[in-house]
């Protein structure tokens, strides 16, 4: 039976799918019952050019983050920092559906990776490192694909630069092998239209059998960027194109300095200067982000 996971400090993440190229300088800023481990530090390349100066701003694409506390009894997890103790997940190919539960926010495709407990992509209550910073600003899944794929703890990660943005509603599905036991799951990617949101899941179990583990992720401020609810702060091209397709100049979102930890989106509502349609507002407490593993 499928148990459903809701994260609280740090969620799920899309993953082949998302990004929003641009080639605009200045847009660059633009369980089952499973226990789970804190973080998700990725030690990437650094994050700057997130000043609108041009540097690596082509990319759109996500990130992913992270499930909360187990419960012990089994029941519903969610997404965020826990216990990673007591894992016995065995080697196998699972299937990693991600599906965009917002009203009206486009996603970028996250990283996702199978990893030994100790390593985290992102972490909350801690700061975001360099490579988190440029998913959640700009969509660059880069730095933080490159930390892992160089990792040795890291036996299967993936991260799509440049891809289709995971629109509201639907889904991408990513096949990820391992034949390491003992191993878990994180994802990350961004929530295009913020100054510095992301969505995703740290460090949860894998199935053991055929249930599949269900992570619903809530939003996440990886609080690089102060929240600024207008569009022109938006970096990625798609949150200020108007309705004749220019595009607004970049108002860059001041940054936080010294970062803020990772934890809980305030939430964005009655944006400004939206394209005629768009609605890209969401609450603390929304489900922005589903992720369903299964075991092939």
């Amino acid at each position: 039976m499928k148990r459903k996971l809701t994260a609280v400090l740090l969620a799920s993440a899309l993953v082949a799918l998302s990004a929003c190229d641009s080639d605009d300088d200045d847009d660059g800023n633009g369980g089952v019952e499973t226990p789970v481990v804190d973080g998700t530090d990725g030690d990437g390349t650094d994050g700057d050019g997130t000043d609108g100066d041009g540097t690596d701003g082509d990319d759109t694409d996500g990130d992913d983050t992270d499930g909360g506390d187990s419960d012990a009894d089994g029941g519903d997890t969610d997404g965020g920092d826990g216990d990673a103790s007591g894992i016995v997940s065995e080697p196998g190919s699972f299937q990693v559906t991600f599906t965009n539960m917002t009203q009206g926010q486009p996603m970028t495709a996250p990283v996702v990776a199978i990893h030994d407990p100790s390593v985290h992509l992102f972490q909350i209550g801690e700061p975001a490192s360099d490579a988190i910073q440029v998913i959640a600003e700009m969509g660059n899944n880069g730095p933080l694909v490159e930390f892992a794929t160089a990792n040795p703890d890291v036996v299967s990660a993936a991260g799509e630069s440049g891809a289709t943005p995971l629109l509201p509603g639907a889904s991408s599905t990513i096949t990820l092998n391992t034949e390491a036991s003992n191993q878990v799951f994180s994802a990350v990617n961004m929530i295009i239209c913020t100054n510095d949101g992301i969505a995703g899941v740290d460090s949860v179990e894998l199935p053991s059998g055929s249930d599949p583990v269900v992570i619903m992720s809530l939003p996440y401020d990886a609080g690089t960027r102060d929240n600024q609810d207008d569009s022109y702060s938006f970096f990625p091209p798609p949150c200020r194109t108007r309705a004749d397709g220019t595009m607004v100049d970049v108002v860059e979102a001041p940054l936080e300095d010294p970062r803020v930890a990772i934890g809980p989106h305030p939430g964005q509502t009655a944006t400004p200067n939206t394209p005629a349609g768009a609605n890209w507002d969401f609450a603390t407490s929304d489900e922005v982000l589903m992720i369903e593993i299964v075991r092939n």
